[in-house]
């Protein structure tokens, strides 16, 4: 029926309190998990109350306060119906909206209020860095309870967060949110990931993987031990270049409830199984992919470290499933195994130079002007050929052939597209 009353004169106009009760009814509706800009109804009820509202006003010799309202206020019935209130609002304002509450009894399921949140996290994007940084931590506190808004914001303030001077510093409540709506992005399962641009992504990968050597050095040490500062530092260097990460943790750490732990716990709860004949019960093994191989440390001092080629790992990854020290320590299956006498640094980098993995130096480069310029120095610097046919009317091939990972996500940013079997291309 809506759909034919495009055109209404003043003769066609409902009575005032049926008109009334079709603008409570598209209050009523509940947006759910989509937006109602693609319901056909929603749109031809909307459609009809701002045609007809001249002429109910004209022809209504008494205003009621709701029609008052409605009239003041016509953006409602319009395409744009909350960004007239999205500044106000995000700067704690609620005067003008607590007034359409009472007044038109807006209902709390209604999409007014997830087109409202919407509008708000619109707005908070589009201020500077600090003042962007600065709302996101009240903006997230409003988004769990909104279906189809929360993916949308979430896209737009990750992108947001890794076009600003802070991308490189993690924001513990942004971080978490997207964590626990869509997963580790470590993971390819957890396809959310994939609905943001691969600079967000790749942003909040480096958050994790520096919060996850960070942790396993400090949070997940020996308590009777200090912290082990050349470790923590000497893998610091290294993050950039670390594609996948697991946590395999002893009875000290696994079922213990002090803040920490349990925080620690729901931050890598995709990373993370249980170590069990551990040999000293804090013990906790830390294992990392880098390009072809993984590399274990232990988080107790008298344990060596081991690296593996994927092909020859002695071991599953596995999240919830146990491992087994003797699982994890096969000298027989290691590419390395190493002792932490010094001065062992100098000794680590020179045997995983051997295998092709260097300090990362990935995360220093700024964007440049020519990303051809760029993708070369990266070669050069991660030991991989690249191959300039551009004289020709070809394309420059970067000789890497992975198509995940830090590298492969800073190709990507680069313009470079993969063709497997041959490497990332871009003419």
């Amino acid at each position: 029926m809506l759909a034919k009353l495009k055109q209404p004169s003043v003769d066609s106009v409902l009575p005032l309190l049926a008109w009334r009760g079709l603008l409570q009814a598209y209050f009523d509706f509940d947006s759910g998990t989509k937006d109602l800009a693609d319901q056909t109804n929603w749109r031809h009820l909307r459609d009809f109350l701002a045609q007809t509202l001249p002429a109910i006003t004209a022809r209504t010799r008494f205003h009621p306060a709701w029609l008052e309202v409605i009239n003041t206020h016509v953006n409602l019935l319009s395409e744009q119906p909350c960004e007239r209130y999205g500044a106000a609002v995000l700067a704690g304002d609620e005067s003008e909206i607590n007034r359409l509450r009472g007044k038109l009894q807006i209902p709390e399921n209604s999409w007014f209020w997830s087109r409202l949140l919407r509008t708000q996290v619109k707005c908070l994007v589009e201020r500077g860095d600090s003042e962007f940084r600065d709302g996101l931590a009240r903006v997230l506190g409003l988004l769990s309870n909104y279906g189809w808004v929360r993916n949308q914001a979430l896209v737009m303030l990750l992108e947001r967060y890794a076009a600003s001077a802070f991308r490189s510093t993690a924001h513990p409540e942004l971080r978490d949110f997207a964590l626990n709506i869509w997963g580790t992005p470590h993971l390819e399962r957890n396809t959310g990931w994939g609905q943001v641009n691969p600079a967000a992504k790749a942003m909040v990968q480096s958050w994790l993987v520096v919060e996850a050597i960070r942790d396993f050095f400090t949070i997940l040490r020996d308590s009777t031990s200090s912290i082990d500062e050349e470790r923590l530092n000497f893998w610091l260097r290294y993050q950039g270049m670390i594609e996948y990460f697991h946590f395999a943790l002893g009875p000290d750490v696994w079922k213990n409830h002090q803040p920490d732990y349990v925080n620690f716990h729901n931050k890598f709860r995709q990373h993370i199984c249980r170590l069990t004949n551990p040999g000293m019960i804090s013990n906790n093994a830390f294992i990392f992919k880098i390009g072809n191989y993984f590399l274990v440390e232990f988080s107790t001092t008298g344990n060596a470290f081991y690296c593996y080629h994927k092909d020859q790992i002695p071991f599953s990854l596995i999240v919830g499933r146990s491992l087994s020290l003797n699982q994890i320590k096969v000298p027989t299956n290691a590419t390395l195994r190493l002792t932490h006498h010094a001065p062992w640094e100098s000794e680590f980098e020179r045997k995983l130079q051997q295998l092709g993995i260097f300090p990362d130096r990935i995360n220093q480069l700024s964007d440049p002007d020519d990303p051809y310029t760029t993708a070369k120095t990266l070669a050069g610097q991660k030991h991989f050929s690249y191959q300039d046919e551009r004289a020709n009317g070809g394309a420059l091939w970067i000789l890497y052939f992975n198509s995940t990972g830090q590298i492969a996500e800073r190709l990507q940013q680069l313009g470079f597209r993969f063709y497997n079997g041959r490497g990332w291309w871009r003419k």
